[in-house]
């Protein structure tokens, strides 16, 4: 079998790729948004896909905000954390979307969010419990970095005495599984007596 050669794309090529997925993503159709999204991996922190991913998320259209929280996600610009903490705030009635920018926040998110994280956690009152355990999972993203702060705010909701019981179980879920990275890290070979101490 021949061997495949990879080369990286000219500096003309990528341009003119990057012009079509800035134009993709201002596209009606769905499909045609959707091939653009899957191109932004290519041109992570670019300013200018932000600014129109940012604007799809105030379409009219589900699936078109769907589309830019998947872009967001993809293009990992910190840029992105205020429009989409006010995008947790406005659809915080849509279990799935607030639940879905979560979980973004969480994958580009920085210190600054974990006071953000906090908030959604403890506020029963205006966030459903859904979304408030996909912050919890947002935690675990950013204590991997790792972020102290967001660790240490796990292990306030893993031992909380007012949060309900699912999220200080979603807690305990992930500061366990943040040991484990860990411990995997560090070459342990096994972690079952350390877990008992957990227990």
């Amino acid at each position: 079998m021949d061997q495949i050669e990879f080369r990286r794309i000219s500096t003309e090529d990528e341009s003119k790729l990057r012009a079509q997925c800035i134009e993709g993503l201002g596209a009606d159709q769905p499909r045609t948004v959707f091939d653009a999204v899957q191109a932004i991996p290519w041109f992570r922190g670019d300013d200018e896909v932000l600014d129109a991913l940012v604007g799809l998320l105030d379409s009219p259209s589900q699936a078109m905000r769907g589309l830019a929280l998947e872009g967001l996600g993809k293009l990992e610009h910190s840029g992105a954390l205020g429009p989409l903490t006010t995008f947790v705030e406005t659809h915080r009635l849509d279990l799935d979307e607030a639940a879905a920018a979560v979980a973004v926040i969480g994958h580009v998110g920085n210190e600054a969010m974990v006071l953000f994280l906090e908030r959604v956690i403890w506020d029963g009152a205006s966030f459903a419990l859904e979304i408030r355990e996909r912050a919890v999972e947002a935690l675990l993203e950013l204590a991997a970095r790792p972020i102290e702060s967001a660790a240490a705010l796990l292990e306030a909701v893993h031992m909380s005495e007012e949060l309900e019981k699912a999220l200080v179980e979603a807690g305990r879920a992930a500061r366990r599984a943040l040991n484990v990275g860990e411990w995997e890290e560090k070459g342990f070979a096994t972690i079952d007596a350390e877990l008992d101490k957990e227990n």
